[in-house]
């Protein structure tokens, strides 16, 4: 399977779709992808510095593409309602991690933190 946020990607998928997507390269998580395709065996993900930080060079996020055994799994997304209230919080939940739903897109994307990056 081959996936990607680019539009003129042959695997291209509305951002609302990619939410519920995990992608795997040699068995570790990754975030910040824009392309994964597991037959190819490569990910292309914004490529982040010693520091953890997204690297930007003259104002664009610079990307890096690895190799490696790719899976794209369909994620496990929980979706509950707190009953104490009402008024009827939402908790999404990928996998482990507990994020707002407001935020499912930064975290495919890893986009929250776009800080200037120290090259790798």
């Amino acid at each position: 399977m081959r996936i990607s946020v680019h539009k003129d990607d042959p695997g291209y998928r509305p951002i609302d779709e990619l939410r519920s997507y995990e992608i795997y390269l040699d068995g570790v998580q990754q975030r910040d992808v824009l392309t994964a395709d597991e037959d190819e065996g490569f990910v292309l993900r914004y490529r982040r510095g010693r520091d953890e930080k997204l690297v930007v060079f003259d104002d664009l996020l610079q990307e890096e593409r690895v190799e490696g055994v790719v899976l794209v799994e369909t994620a496990s997304i929980i979706v509950s309602s707190d009953t104490n209230t009402n008024r009827g919080n939402i908790t999404v939940s990928v996998g482990t991690t507990v994020v707002p739903s407001k935020t499912l897109t930064s975290v495919w994307l890893g986009v929250e933190d776009m800080d200037e990056g120290e090259g790798v």
